[in-house]
């Protein structure tokens, strides 16, 4: 039969493959209109259902931590909570440690999106560790929180850092931010 169509010669898996991949790109585009019309909590939702459907599409891994702090920011208003800190009496070890997590995390995805939650969202990160890790600011930010039992900003008293880059922690690590928001 000759017409104008030929047909494809694709296996259902690699149909299934390429729908999901189509689909996780529109639920990206979806998260950013959400995110523009300041609703966070939807363009969250929106960057797990990309992941779901293709956790490997680029770009994906610096949606998810822009929106994630974006969603603790809105939900704690704390620098400390930018960084994912929760003990507001970390130590500026621990404070460095979570900063170049998140740092390298944006850095390390190559494809990083030039979008408006991902740029405000490192810049977040900045401000947060300008803030946190000079004695003086700090001490005048906990001050101004309220945060009344500062101790030696030299012991560190928050759980355990995120540690190096490995898969496995980085996935823990996201699981963690999705279990908090």
């Amino acid at each position: 039969m000759s017409g104008k169509f030929e047909e494809a010669k694709v296996s259902e898996s690699e149909a299934l493959s390429i729908i999901e991949k189509k689909e996780a790109e529109a639920c990206v585009d979806m998260d950013e209109e959400f995110f523009n019309q300041k609703k966070i909590d939807f363009a969250f939702y929106a960057i797990k259902k990309a992941m779901n459907k293709n956790p490997n599409l680029p770009g994906i891994d610096s949606y998810f931590y822009s929106y994630a702090i974006h969603k603790s920011v809105a939900k704690n208003k704390s620098w400390y909570s930018v960084l994912g800190i929760r003990d507001h009496c970390a130590g500026v070890d621990t404070i460095k440690k979570y900063f170049f997590w998140l740092a390298k995390n944006f850095k390390q995805d190559q494809h990083s999106p030039s979008s408006v939650a991902v740029t405000s969202a490192k810049k977040l990160i900045i401000e947060a560790y300008l803030v946190l890790s000079d004695a003086s600011r700090r001490e005048a930010y906990d001050l101004l929180m309220g945060f009344d039992n500062h101790v030696n900003p030299r012991k560190t008293t928050a759980p355990p850092a995120p540690s190096s880059s490995s898969s496995s922690s980085s996935n823990h690590k996201k699981r963690k931010l999705l279990e908090d928001n």
